[in-house]
C-alpha cells in the first residue's frame, strides 16, 4: 500500500487545481488518513475520475471498503488546515 499511496500523492500533486496533500498513514493498525485541499470541486472529481486513480482504488477495494470521505469548504480567510 505505501508505494502505491506515493503513487498517488505524486500524481495529485501533479493534478489541476491541487493545492496540497498530506498523509498519516499506520500500517500496522491498518490505518491511513489524507488530507488534500483544491481550488475546487471540479479539480477533485477529475482527479478521482482519472484512469490512474480509478484503477489503484480498485485495486486497494477490499483495503479500503470501511473508508469514510469528508468534504468541507473553509472560508479562504481560514488559513491552512493543522
Amino acid at each position: 500500500m505505501p508505494r502505491s499511496s506515493m503513487a498517488i500523492r505524486r500524481a495529485l500533486l501533479a493534478a489541476p487545481g491541487a493545492l496540497g496533500v498530506s498523509l498519516v498513514a499506520r500500517p500496522l493498525r491498518r490505518e491511513y488518513w489524507t488530507l488534500s485541499a483544491w481550488t475546487d470541486r471540479a479539480a477533485l472529481d477529475a482527479f478521482v475520475g482519472d484512469p490512474h486513480h480509478r484503477e489503484t482504488m480498485r485495486r486497494l477495494g477490499p483495503a479500503m471498503a470501511r473508508s469514510r470521505f469528508v468534504f468541507w469548504c473553509p472560508p479562504a480567510s481560514a488559513g491552512a488546515p493543522t
